[in-house]
């Protein structure tokens, strides 16, 4: 189980407006619960701008710390302090983040914190109940919370950027150029993922290469056996030809896509129903992964008829014609390109030799 809670926030209270913090925290969310990534999106959390508060961070953090999980990823994208994270409705301090994390038992923990002085999270805290007994964080980090790492874009002293010559925080666009380019430092099965710390080495690596006077990103506790994002260095990105076209045994609800791609390439196939309303009445994804050079391949998809619509299903039954479009996108997973697209509008009726299922 792969969790993920993801919080972006451009105005805060008192707070000069960012630009970017709410689209880069939506590319992480994107990225971790694609195709690629170890979480999906029934088991994660986006909160950005006002709904990203205090209490609906707590809670969210409260609620899966009931369900358990195995792996957590905590990402923050906005202002933040020597003492905490400017959330949309006031400032989450970091201890209260560290409580919450304590909570919350896991074999792994992941902070990622895009902010000014976010370094402090990594700094000095006091030990509670020894009086003015101070410990490293990273002390404290392997005594109360073995399994957390931390990835910060600043140092406590530092301020963070974005803008200039991307639309992006320079450390979230440094960390998603790593994720994408990474080698795979750890193996899993027949799988190789990027991890923690090759992430946050290479991401390093890029930020301070492009903005040689920006802050500089820093760590803790990293380990390297942390999951991020499935590797694809080697993988190169083509585009894809689409076509739709209805199926011959006339079934309601079911057409054929062609879809032409390059070998070793993953790719989306988001298919969408819709009726003559532009009512959306169902969707389907699969992940289509060729095996030979510029791989025609031919893949069904069906809506059961107990999906469509009650006057959809009464027309058919009634010998109606019932026009339904299909429109078929095929994405790279990786950045989120849309690499073709195809709609058609497919005339249905009930036919004696298919009946409806």
């Amino acid at each position: 189980m792969y969790r993920a809670v993801v919080c972006g926030v451009n105005n805060s209270i008192g707070q000069t407006p960012l630009s970017f913090a709410e689209s880069d925290a939506q590319a992480i969310f994107r990225t971790f619960t694609g195709a690629l990534g170890p979480a999906d999106e029934e088991n994660s959390k986006l909160l950005l701008g006002a709904r990203a508060t205090r209490g609906n961070v707590l809670r969210v953090l409260q609620a899966y710390a009931q369900r358990g999980t195995d792996y957590l990823l905590f990402y923050f994208s906005g202002h933040g302090s020597e003492d905490g994270l400017a959330l949309a409705d006031g400032m989450l301090e970091y201890w209260e983040l560290h409580a919450a994390l304590a909570n919350l038992p896991a074999r792994a923990r992941l902070v990622i914190l895009d902010a000014c002085h976010s370094g402090a999270y990594g700094g000095l805290v006091e030990v509670g109940g020894v009086g003015d007994l101070q410990e490293s964080w990273a002390e404290v980090l392997a005594a109360a919370l073995p399994g957390t790492r931390v990835l910060c874009a600043a140092r406590s002293d530092e301020l963070s950027a974005e803008g200039g010559s991307i639309r992006m925080g320079h450390f979230t666009w440094a960390l998603l150029e790593a994720l994408h380019r990474g080698k795979g430092s750890l193996r899993s099965k027949n799988h190789r993922w990027v991890s923690d710390s090759e992430a946050f080495y290479l991401a390093r690596a890029h930020l301070l290469s492009r903005w040689p006077n920006d802050a500089h990103p820093d760590c803790r506790n990293l380990s390297g056996d942390f999951p991020m994002l499935l590797s694809h260095a080697h993988a190169p990105i083509g585009r894809g030809a689409l076509s739709i076209r209805p199926h011959a045994r006339g079934y309601a609800a079911d057409v054929e896509v062609v879809a032409a791609r390059r070998t070793g390439v993953p790719m989306l196939l988001k298919c969408r129903l819709i009726d003559e309303s532009r009512v959306e009445i169902g969707t389907e994804t699969r992940i289509v992964v060729p095996t030979t050079n510029d791989d025609s391949g031919v893949l069904r998809f069906q809506f059961p008829r107990s999906a469509l619509p009650y006057e959809h299903r009464q027309a058919l039954d009634w010998g109606y014609q019932v026009p339904l479009h299909w429109a078929v996108s095929l994405v790279d997973p990786y950045h989120g390109y849309v690499l073709g697209k195809a709609t058609r509008r497919v005339v249905y009726r009930r036919q004696d030799h298919a009946p409806l299922f």
